[in-house]
């Protein structure tokens, strides 16, 4: 069959329609399932659970012969001894990053390499360099999410990078080393190879929505895909055969590849979250992956016009990259890494997103190479903490099948609780969502098989007196040493010295606590936020030794 003239179409100009017709569609997408998410949650929790989780009754209590002593640290204090476990988890964390790097690198050396061959430059070492430079800059964004914790590290990342490109501009204007002179045409480059995806990635990948803008960009490609495509097809379709009776069909035909592509986008969407529920991927190698396939997919899209169908060879550096991080892995062998996991029970004021947020990622990027940590979910971090499994769970109607509702559901969990690394050496964030009634079991439960207990307290004062129940619990059930509360100058300190000596007055007669020679409970006070994560960090590590 031979296809009317107009059936001819430019592949390069259709990848670019759909891909800016994906994104405001994945931007809308992604504010919505997080709106909707965070909204559902809340519902659920202020429910009350069909049976509530019963919480013992109080032991007989009295005040104990000697009076709690509160040891206000400042960040600036040092601990004489850094734990052992520390610097593994700091070495293994190292050790990670170093892969993601060779596997990034490797990226950036195929893309070279196939840039310089599709569009017939000659190889000359600097100039090499320079383009490789700019392909590499993917590991700049690996390393501030694998390597940086504060604001400033990344900062002077990015510096550094700039700086590279700066040295290169000064080194090709100096010595002549182009064919026109023309300072800043590195920069140029980069803004054109690079400055796509970035802002791609600034977009539907940053914090806040990173849980949810890539996949949510992955299904809004596969519904564009399947309208503009599935329009054109159709279209070529009538124009060749003449048929009115196809010309008739075409919307209801439309509708149908349109509903056929998004079952196979929820179908791969699933097959992924399977993958994660069942360990193959880490959330942060899930993130990732999606970043490097992202940058991959474009490079295509912008090689198209010039390369034709050879842009497609530009797949094989995602290739290179997945090959190059499997072996990484498989040499390092961080999954298999010998001791006991040391989990950690999280607590916090409710009402500070973005407070939580950053203390569970900084605190996170180091103690998940030494085991998981586990937390109370909450409006606040819900969507932070979002998990591929969990995002198709909501999709699926199946939010409720998350939340503790019964003793028995609370033994299940904990009994099944996640206390085994990641491909990538790391532990999750197990994240117990639950109901008005069930919570405070969920908590005392979770302490009690904690080695270490960290309670951010920045923001509490008279009206956070939900936190009584989780002080009481903490020194009632907990040892004194295993136990860090966060303080910083919005906190209160004579309304929470005032109920911790209250609660210490009422100490239950079966406490840990109640024979301590000297009593000493540690708040760890933060007076700069940028300096105070290592100090924090060594308190928590000599605590759960």
């Amino acid at each position: 069959m031979i296809l009317a003239p107009e059936c001819s179409i430019k592949w390069d100009g259709v990848a670019l329609a759909i891909l800016l017709g994906a994104i405001p569609l994945a931007i809308a997408l992604t504010v919505a399932t997080l709106f909707l998410y965070r909204w559902a949650v809340g519902r659920a929790m202020r429910a009350a659970a069909r049976e509530a989780a019963p919480v013992p009754e109080p032991l007989p209590s009295s005040t104990p012969s000697r009076p709690l002593e509160i040891d206000i640290i400042s960040q600036s204090a040092s601990v004489t001894v850094a734990p052992a476990c520390w610097g593994a988890s700091i070495q293994a964390m190292r050790r990670l990053s170093t892969a993601y790097v060779l596997a990034g690198l490797a990226h950036a050396t195929l893309a070279t390499a196939l840039m310089f061959w599709l569009n017939e430059i000659e190889f000359r070492p600097l100039r090499t360099l320079a383009v490789w430079t700019i392909f590499a800059w993917p590991v700049v964004a690996v390393l501030m999410i694998t390597a940086t914790a504060t604001r400033k590290q990344q900062t002077m990342l990015v510096g550094a990078y700039v700086a590279l490109l700066l040295i290169f501009e000064i080194i090709f204007e100096t010595f002549h080393l182009r064919y026109q002179p023309g300072f800043g045409q590195l920069f140029i480059l980069w803004v054109v190879e690079m400055g796509p995806s970035t802002a791609v990635l600034v977009l539907l990948a940053n914090r806040a929505w990173r849980s949810v803008g890539l996949i949510a960009l992955f299904v809004s490609i596969v519904l564009v895909a399947a309208y503009l495509l599935g329009f054109q097809f159709l279209a070529c379709m009538v124009l060749t055969t003449k048929s009115e009776v196809l010309l008739t069909s075409m919307p209801y035909l439309q509708f149908a590849i349109i509903l056929t592509c998004t079952a196979l986008a929820w179908l791969l969407v699933r097959r992924a979250a399977r993958r994660y529920q069942a360990k193959q991927e880490s959330d942060q190698m899930f993130t990732l992956d999606s970043w490097w396939l992202l940058v991959t997919a474009l490079e295509v899209v912008f090689q198209m016009g010039g390369a034709g169908k050879a842009s497609f060879l530009f797949l094989l550096t995602f290739v290179g990259y997945k090959i190059v991080l499997n072996l990484g892995l498989q040499r390092l062998g961080l999954a298999n890494l010998p001791g006991k996991p040391k989990s950690m029970l999280l607590l916090r004021v409710f009402g500070h997103s973005g407070r939580a947020r950053t203390l569970a990622d900084q605190v996170g990027q180091t103690w998940r190479h030494a085991g998981p940590i586990n937390m109370i979910g909450g409006t606040d971090l819900a969507t932070a903490l979002l998990e591929p499994d969990e995002l198709m769970a909501f999709w699926s109607g199946k939010l409720r099948q998350g939340f503790v509702v019964s003793p028995a559901d609370l033994d299940t969990r904990l009994q099944k609780l996640d206390e085994k690394p990641d491909p990538d050496g790391r532990y999750r964030i197990n994240e117990f969502f639950c109901h008005d009634n069930t919570w405070r079991a969920t908590v005392r439960a979770l302490a009690q098989r904690s080695a270490v207990v960290l309670m951010d307290l920045r923001g509490f004062g008279k009206d956070n007196r939900g936190c009584e129940f989780e002080l009481a619990m903490l020194l009632g059930e907990v040892p004194l040493a295993r136990v860090v509360l966060l303080v910083d100058r919005t906190t209160r300190i004579d309304d929470l010295k005032g109920l911790l000596t209250s609660v210490w007055e009422k100490l239950p007669s079966s406490s840990p606590n109640r024979d301590l020679a000297e009593p000493v409970l540690h708040l760890f006070q933060v007076e700069d936020s940028s300096k105070a994560l290592r100090p924090l960090l060594s308190r928590l590590f000599a605590a759960a030794t």
